[in-house]
């Protein structure tokens, strides 16, 4: 995790996720060590499932955090919050509003089945599928932590949501 401005990092991460947007610089949270891999049967790039297990830790170390005290603690900075998004926000917008947001974008990933074709026209690769190409960053991401991974993050925001909205 980095500590320095935390708080702001988080806030400015999560209203770029409310919009469908990943910016890592904002991240609180270091992202996987290990290289992308790609795999090519007959002729066509696809995501090498192995790419998935580079993201085990992190989701395992979200999904094994008690949702109560996860949730308790951001009632209690709840405050610090709305102060930090205040420095962002547009009128009218709450923090919490924006944090729900950011959730409904994430479990709103499709969930494709089968490997992910890719395209290497790109600089980087992308979705040789348009519909996943087009899909926001933010789905996009949660595509490359691979279908098991996914099904962990999905029902710990699930679990998130439904105690914010108690």
């Amino acid at each position: 995790m980095q500590s320095e401005n935390m708080l702001r990092k988080f806030v400015v991460f999560v209203d770029n996720m409310a919009r469908g947007e990943v910016v890592r610089e904002a991240a609180v949270i270091n992202g996987p060590q290990s290289r992308f891999i790609v795999q090519q049967i007959d002729g066509q790039i696809y995501v090498d499932e192995r790419s998935y297990s580079r993201y085990n830790d992190i989701v395992s170390w979200f999904y094994e955090m008690d949702t109560d005290i996860l949730v308790s603690q951001y009632e209690r900075f709840q405050p610090l919050f709305e102060e930090a998004f205040g420095e962002i926000k547009e009128p009218g917008m709450n923090f919490e509003e924006r944090v729900l947001d950011a959730i409904a974008i994430l479990l709103d990933t499709p969930e494709p089945r089968g490997l992910l074709a890719l395209s290497d026209e790109e600089v980087m690769y992308t979705y040789a599928d348009p519909e996943l190409e087009n899909l926001p960053a933010a789905q996009k991401q949660m595509l490359r932590i691979g279908p098991d991974n996914r099904a962990l993050v999905k029902s710990k925001l699930r679990e998130i949501r439904q105690r914010l909205q108690q």
